[in-house]
């Protein structure tokens, strides 16, 4: 995962930078997971544009309407939210990680 640098803890400026990497995380891993999930669907998508160069818009258009469908399901605000929270759970962790460690070099 990424790290914000411990200068970012704090004020309210911070605060916000904090809350927009959050976001930003959170939105990366709810596309990950969405690209997992929706890969076969993806990949019959692929193989019909390959089979199909030219007339890939009209003939591919249910294998597209379909992974699109997939993508939107895993996709949603309740999703992000819950992506949010596991980035937070990260943080706190690997705070909780360091803080020991400079405990015990001290």
């Amino acid at each position: 995962g990424q790290n914000i640098p411990n200068e970012f803890h704090g004020n309210s400026f911070s605060q916000r930078v904090k809350n927009d990497f959050v976001k930003v995380q959170a939105r990366k891993q709810m596309e990950k997971t969405a690209q997992k999930r929706c890969k076969t669907l993806f990949e019959a998508y692929l193989k019909c544009g390959n089979e199909n160069q030219f007339s890939m818009i009209w003939t591919c258009s249910d294998f597209r309407k379909a992974y699109n469908d997939c993508l939107k399901q895993y996709q949603t605000d309740e999703r992000i939210a819950e992506e949010e929270v596991l980035v937070l759970q990260e943080m706190k962790q690997r705070d909780a990680r360091q803080a020991a460690a400079a405990e015990a070099a001290a």
